[in-house]
């Protein structure tokens, strides 16, 4: 944290990055830390991919922008990534963050990954459930004090990130005192979780019901697959095509260890997401496919028909299920399927 502040007192005007596809924690840690080097009396810009079409986020668009330009770098700019720890997440301004000196804030696992050239500051903590709770300890150490609206920020990117506490597991107290305290300062969980979870249009419910009814099942429902469609876009938005819901009632069946979701995002190319409350690391799974993420919620992205990407996990799925079982490692070769 030490390399953090000495890194934000060094220069005069901040480029701050978050990944592409971003969620609410993403976005939250984003404009929290912006607000506390705003008052230290320097200069921010919050870039990101607009717009948000996580229904959650909307009221958030008017503090990021989309588009970077020329007068935004001024003399004695750097660049900081949050909840992310690679140039090529931060999607089409990955050339101007390449540009100048780089600072990360994260929590996820970095062990498969090298750390970007120009880097000068890392605080990364792959044990802290969100990025906020590292902004809120940042704070903390500075001897700043959140109003309510920072505070709803923090929580939001903490309750979100935990999918409203239920994958915390045994010492998680930081968290669970944290948002007791945020509350002093005004926040509402009852408010901020039906931001996040209710509020949901009819056809949202609709889709849930067509998601259901595509349900795959592996391994003795060890594994459940769902996937979407790019003709579902006719009848339902981004927005609509909410799944949250999904993985609570998926992950509350039977026997299920991994829950993954498929989404066609164009011909021959897709996007997947994993979910678990078994005792399994997801995000092993992601990164043998270029991924990443968390134990209990992980994704990736890959050049290939649904078809055939859900063949390449069931594939792999098979064998990992059977090594973790066995308590053993397993290393995926694409060269054995």
């Amino acid at each position: 944290m030490d390399l953090i502040i000495d890194f934000i007192k060094k220069y005069d005007n901040f480029l701050i990055f978050g990944h592409d596809d971003p969620d609410a924690d993403c976005i939250c840690s984003s404009i929290a830390l912006s607000i506390f080097i705003n008052s230290l009396g320097k200069t921010t810009h919050i870039y990101t991919q607009m717009p948000f079409y996580r229904r959650e986020l909307k009221q958030f668009e008017k503090y990021c922008k989309s588009d970077l330009s020329p007068e935004d770098i001024t003399e004695n700019s750097a660049v900081i990534l949050i909840d992310h720890h690679s140039l090529a997440r931060t999607a089409q301004f990955t050339e101007a963050a390449a540009s100048l000196p780089v600072a990360i804030i994260d929590h996820h696992n970095t062990a498969s990954d090298a750390v970007p050239e120009g880097v000068v500051a890392v605080f990364i903590d792959s044990k802290a459930p969100s990025a906020t709770i590292l902004i809120n300890r940042l704070m903390r150490v500075c001897k700043y004090i959140p109003d309510a609206f920072v505070s709803k920020l923090i929580f939001l990117g903490l309750s979100t990130d935990t999918g409203f506490f239920r994958h915390l597991q045994e010492h998680s107290f930081e968290a669970f005192r944290l948002a007791g305290k945020l509350t002093e300062f005004g926040v509402s969980p009852n408010k901020v979780f039906y931001e996040v979870y209710g509020n949901r249009s009819l056809a949202s419910r609709t889709f849930l019901g067509i998601m259901l009814s595509r349900i795959q099942t592996f391994f003795d429902d060890q594994l459940l697959i769902v996937h979407e469609k790019i003709s579902d876009l006719e009848h339902y938005s981004l927005m609509d095509r909410d799944k949250d819901m999904l993985y609570q009632i998926l992950l509350g069946t039977a026997g299920v260890k991994i829950v993954a979701s498929f989404r066609e995002e164009e011909v021959n190319k897709c996007s997947v997401s994993l979910r678990t409350t078994a005792e399994i690391n997801v995000a092993k799974i992601a990164r043998e496919f270029g991924g990443g993420g968390h134990k209990k919620a992980s994704g990736y992205a890959v050049d290939s028909t649904v078809e055939a990407a859900i063949s390449d996990l069931v594939s792999y799925t098979e064998r990992f299920l059977k090594a973790n079982a066995e308590k053993e490692e397993f290393i995926y070769s694409p060269a054995k399927f």
